[in-house]
């Protein structure tokens, strides 16, 4: 009986605790983005992506990280409405100094995007003082719906640099 108990909750974790595609999305295509730096500055913001919340559920936001990250830690993440049709972007400071809209900002572990809808991830990057140079390769967002657990890498990578050619 002990043995048919273990199974039961295996076969439950696996149905349950499930990785892979969902209904949130992000753009289409690869994008690499240089953004200058100075060396004093340390702080650097990425905007570029756009999430939607294709499904018929909301989901909600469990954790924000990065993908590859070298010389870069994550600070912050938040979500922000997309005001008339302009992203955050990239910026090589923190807050960025002009970004449309920001004010709206949300923490985005916890929040919960509405079905059929599309916000602006946006995140605060440190770069580690010991280097001039710093990269990732993307975010992943992982979100859960209900009981379902689900991730999702973005489509820009980021490099910091003191001059971008």
């Amino acid at each position: 009986m002990k043995t048919l108990g273990a199974i039961v909750l295996a076969v439950g974790c696996v149905t349950a605790c499930s990785w892979g595609d969902g209904p949130l999305q992000v753009g289409d295509g690869h994008m690499t983005v240089c953004q200058p730096q100075a060396a004093k500055n340390v702080d650097a913001t990425l905007g570029n992506d756009v999430i939607t919340n294709t499904g018929k559920e909301a989901m909600v936001i469990k954790k924000v990280s990065t993908v590859e990250a070298i010389g870069l830690k994550l600070a912050d993440a938040v979500i922000m409405p997309i005001h008339e049709q302009t992203l955050v972007g990239v910026a090589g400071s923190w807050p960025p100094k002009q970004a449309a809209g920001w004010g709206a900002q949300q923490p985005a572990v916890g929040y919960s995007v509405p079905p059929k809808s599309e916000m602006n991830l946006v995140v605060h990057l440190v770069r580690d003082q010991a280097v001039t140079e710093a990269s990732l390769k993307a975010l992943r967002v992982e979100y859960t719906i209900g009981h379902r657990s689900y991730q999702l890498e973005t489509n820009t990578t980021l490099n910091l640099r003191p001059r971008c050619s």
